[in-house]
């Protein structure tokens, strides 16, 4: 799986399995059979081929048209539309384990009144 990390000028088309960690400012189309997990933000529409893999942890300011798999972990600001036999799924981020634990509230320490000392 290549790795791109940065902030890059789109449109940008996806044609390899690929982990993306930044911010693309346009659009991103994904070709079919394709995986795309991107941690960051899409600056425009996400536009995902037939049989493609989307994991999205992060934010796409315009919508989404699907025809494979989405899972989204953030937002999505305009529409989510599947076409095709596409399936979207918003995922809550305490149904992973490491968002479980990452969102915990830490537990406080109370401190004694002043009148116990």
């Amino acid at each position: 799986m290549r790795r791109i990390e940065g902030k890059f000028r789109g449109p940008m088309q996806i044609r390899e399995d690929t982990s993306f960690h930044g911010m693309i400012d346009g659009d991103v189309s994904v070709a079919p059979g394709v995986t795309l997990l991107a941690h960051g933000k899409i600056a425009g529409d996400l536009d995902i081929g037939a049989g493609a893999t989307v994991e999205l942890r992060g934010m796409v300011a315009g919508s989404s048209l699907n025809r494979g798999d989405l899972k989204v972990y953030g937002v999505v600001r305009g529409f989510m539309e599947d076409e095709e036999g596409g399936q979207t799924s918003m995922v809550d981020g305490d149904e992973s384990e490491g968002e479980r634990r990452r969102s915990r509230p830490r537990r406080r320490r109370r401190h004694q009144p002043a009148t116990d000392l």
